[in-house]
């Protein structure tokens, strides 16, 4: 079995090849040799190429022999981290049901970074897998671009505070920081603080965070004392 490319489609709501050549004034051929052999194309050429299919969001699809809206058996599931141990059993889990209906997992770790994120994403679309899980609501705007115009599900996972691509399934994390405020506050609390890890691109702690500064303004008293690792 060889990797294929088909010529003429992109994401099935998405760009097609036509579209790329017709955008950069070149023929439909010289954008899928520009994918199948780029050492065949001028690199000035390829570059203006690979900027106007990221432009418009062209994935290529790379399922040998696919026909027209053909899915693998493949599920993307995308984590920011492998490190910490509630991830890695959503993955066990996902795992474990996915296999009762015969789809395999496709795994990607960004590491909290929005552009590995996005590469991971596209990526794993190339495939036309049956679905794509990804941790988080917050993404970048070529990665949320990308997923919805897939035209494969998509379920955002571990943050449900925010707006859906597609459908969410997580908690609330400003929601949860009111609510770890709110338990202290009623025991007398008066000094809080907020202890962990605020990564610049990890959202849910931010929000979490946000979420107890929030109440503790509200409630008139010292700003919450933030110490993170």
């Amino acid at each position: 079995m060889t990797d294929a490319i088909d010529e003429h489609r992109g994401p099935r709501t998405g760009a097609t090849l036509a579209q790329v050549a017709l955008r950069v004034g070149v023929s439909l051929n010289t954008v899928s040799r520009s994918l199948r052999a780029p050492h065949t194309v001028r690199p000035e050429l390829k570059r203006r190429i690979d900027a106007v299919m990221e432009e418009v969001g062209y994935v290529p699809n790379r399922v040998a022999g696919a026909l027209a809206g053909t899915r693998s058996d493949l599920v993307g599931v995308v984590v920011t981290s492998l490190f910490h141990s509630e991830f890695a059993a959503v993955v066990e889990g996902l795992q474990a049901g996915l296999l009762e209906r015969d789809l395999q997992v496709m795994l990607g770790n960004t590491h909290y970074d929005p552009e590995q994120e996005w590469r991971i994403v596209r990526s794993m679309l190339s495939w036309r897998p049956a679905g794509v899980i990804i941790v988080g609501v917050d993404h970048h705007p070529r990665t949320a671009g990308l997923l919805a115009a897939s035209g494969v599900p998509v379920v955002e996972i571990w943050d449900a505070g925010g707006e859906a691509i597609d459908s969410t399934v997580g908690m609330n994390h400003d929601a949860i920081g009111r609510a770890q405020a709110d338990h202290l506050l009623a025991r007398s609390c008066r000094r809080l603080a907020f202890l962990g890890s605020l990564r610049p691109q990890d959202a849910r702690a931010r929000k979490r965070c946000q979420g107890a500064a929030a109440v503790v303004a509200e409630a008139g008293l010292p700003p919450l004392a933030i110490r993170t690792a």
